[in-house]
């Protein structure tokens, strides 16, 4: 396989639906059906905890997004301090250095915020991952981090669902007004 060249640049407004249209790929792929938009990811990255100029971070193969990082940093006061990482890399990209990349810069910036306040709350970088996701576990592996915590996706296919159920001894009727 030759290796793909790419950069990572900093996320402009103009690449939001190309962010958003990647994430619900990427996602999509990993067995998570779930439909990002360019609005809802305007509304993230315009947030106290993440700034698109700043926090946001995007790998680029011939004029094309093929990956994405961000951080969300949640400073606190007390008990700990958090940065999350997330991110996803186009599917046909994977493997070939892109997820690498976005996430060495995206341990770097999270510790960055983190150290950057200062405080001696103990401070975790943080992510999370789909178990369908066959490539992330290795990947966080990689920059040392170990799960700490197991949630189930929980999904059914309505193509192989069961039959609805229809109570017949039970019935919901408006209320009456008042």
């Amino acid at each position: 396989m030759t290796a793909i060249q790419f950069q990572l640049r900093r996320a402009t407004h103009s690449d939001l639906p190309a962010i958003a249209a990647l994430i619900s790929e990427g996602l999509s792929f990993d067995g998570l059906i779930f439909v990002q938009t360019a609005e809802e990811l305007a509304e993230e990255f315009d947030g106290t905890y993440c700034d698109l100029d700043h926090d946001v971070m995007i790998a680029e193969h011939e004029s094309h997004i093929i990956g994405v990082g961000y951080t969300i940093f949640l400073p606190s006061e007390t008990k700990e301090e958090r940065c999350y990482i997330f991110g996803t890399t186009k599917p046909e990209y994977r493997n070939n250095g892109v997820g690498t990349a976005v996430m060495q810069w995206a341990t770097e910036h999270g510790e960055s915020l983190l150290r950057s306040t200062k405080r001696t709350l103990p401070k975790y970088l943080r992510s999370d991952m789909s178990a369908t996701n066959s490539t992330a576990g290795s990947l966080f592996q990689s920059f040392n981090m170990s799960p700490v915590r197991w949630n189930d996706d929980l999904i059914i296919d309505l193509a192989n669902s069961p039959e609805v159920f229809t109570a017949t001894e039970n019935s919901i009727v408006p209320s009456e007004s008042r």
